[in-house]
Formats: C-alpha cells, sequence, structure tokens
C-alpha cells in the first residue's frame, strides 16, 4: 500500500484472500512499525506507552468501503 504519511514511519501491508466458501473474501492488514492504536485514529497515549498512530490508512473507512462492497447475500 502507499507510503501516504512519511512523517508517521509506518507501513501498511495487505493481503486479499480471496474466492472462500460461499465467495468469501478476507484482507488482512499488516501495520509495520505501528503500535497499539487505531490506523488513522488519535494518538491517545504517548508514543513510549502505545507505539505509533499510523496515518497511511483510516481503519474506519477501510471497515466501511470493506462491508459496503460485500453486502449480506
Amino acid at each position: 500500500m502507499p507510503n501516504k504519511n512519511k512523517l508517521d514511519l509506518c507501513r501498511i501491508h495487505s493481503d486479499t484472500y480471496e474466492n472462500g466458501d460461499n465467495d468469501t473474501e478476507v484482507v488482512l492488514y499488516e501495520i509495520k512499525r505501528g503500535g497499539h492504536t487505531w490506523p488513522g485514529g488519535y494518538q491517545y497515549f504517548p508514543k513510549f506507552l502505545i507505539g505509533r498512530t499510523c496515518r497511511d490508512i483510516d481503519a474506519n473507512l477501510e471497515i466501511w468501503e470493506f462491508f459496503d462492497s460485500h453486502p449480506k447475500k
């Protein structure tokens, strides 16, 4: 995935697993050098306690787009 914010020092790698049972799909996001934070959220505790917040994606938007493109059948 593109490194949209070089200042956060994080990178995101994603893998998509398609064609599962009943046409299911899984997307796995790996946040490299990120902390225990919500991607795109605010830095709610100091970095030395919980690590960095990755700014390359907005987790809320990613989740919404995934479910919007996979309506319940």
